[in-house]
């Protein structure tokens, strides 16, 4: 029981509540989870929150128990311009839809690995991106793979990323043997080259 009322109280929000409100809100937190949880027996929930918890970003892997979903909220709060707006259970719903369609490559990592490797992708992104805080990249991305080629912006949105890597690979000779993250970049000086060239 002391253990127990010691994870009740260790969650920020849920802190500051009267002993007795505590299980209820932990309850209902678990309840609304993601659609995964939603479905598992009561008592199965706290232990697949913990393992979701656990193996999140690398960052937040290093946390305190009681730092965990706290950091995960804000995580989720702060995400694409579509998710913020979600109902608080749908977010990580959504951020596990978006973290499992993207990339070819980040498709077939295990869960835990995902957002790490989005975190990655979105801060090596373009010059532009890179210095963006980080809730914005991801929005900034998407807004770039709609914007990109005739051919791409009617992909479905898991697609674009693929499709992209796939354009800056084949590119120019110079293009191609640069590292990923520099070949946005490198693509859009040389748009922008040849723009100016045009407009001469």
């Amino acid at each position: 029981m002391t253990a127990l009322n010691r994870e009740l109280k260790r969650e920020q929000k849920r802190r500051y509540l009267r002993p007795e409100r505590r299980m209820t809100a932990l309850n209902r937190e678990l309840k609304k989870g993601t659609k995964e949880r939603r479905y598992l027996r009561p008592e199965r929930r706290m232990t697949a929150l913990n393992r979701e918890l656990k193996k999140g970003t690398k960052e937040r892997r290093y946390l305190r128990p009681e730092r965990r979903m706290t950091a995960l909220n804000r995580e989720l709060k702060k995400g694409t311009k579509e998710r913020r707006y979600l109902r608080p259970e749908r977010r990580m719903t959504a951020l596990n839809r978006e973290l499992k369609k993207g990339t070819k490559e980040r498709r077939y990592l295990r869960p835990e690995r995902r957002m790490t490797a989005l975190n990655r992708e979105l801060k090596k992104g373009t010059k532009e991106r890179r210095y963006l805080r980080p809730e914005r990249r991801m929005t900034a991305l998407n807004r770039e793979l709609k914007k990109g080629t005739k051919e791409r912006r009617y992909l479905r949105p898991e697609r674009r990323m693929t499709a992209l890597n796939r354009e800056l690979k084949k590119g120019t000779k110079e293009r191609r043997y640069l590292s990923p993250e520099i070949r946005m970049t490198a693509l859009n000086r040389e748009l922008k080259r040849e723009q100016k060239r045009e407009d001469t």
